[in-house]
């Protein structure tokens, strides 16, 4: 039913990261994860502002490199170390962006 209609999946989406946010809903972070993995070969561009739920916009380059990871899912040596850069940097972002299963799959 998530995933009948981008509408569905993102209206669910952000109810998810909103109890995830306020409830210390860590399990519902896996359920985020997967609901957004099931969409993947669907071609839905709602999983693409999946990413505007959260803190990201804070990181421009990582958006920006994990938005072109994932819509050609393939990597690049440029987004490589674009990623190496930032998560080798003083200030990381958080680690949360990285570890997503359709991003580790690929």
């Amino acid at each position: 039913m998530c995933i009948h209609s981008q509408h569905t999946y993102l209206y669910t989406q952000s109810m998810l990261h909103k109890l995830i946010s306020e409830k210390n809903g860590r399990h519902l972070k896996r359920l985020s994860q997967e609901l957004g993995s099931s969409v993947t070969n669907r071609g839905f561009i709602a999983q693409r502002m999946g990413f505007l739920l959260t803190i990201i916009s804070d990181f421009p380059e990582l958006l920006s490199a994990l938005s072109t990871m994932l819509s050609q899912n393939t990597t690049n040596p440029a987004d490589v170390i674009k990623l190496y850069n930032l998560y080798s940097s003083s200030s990381p972002p958080p680690v949360e962006f990285i570890r997503r299963p359709d991003l580790i799959d690929i």
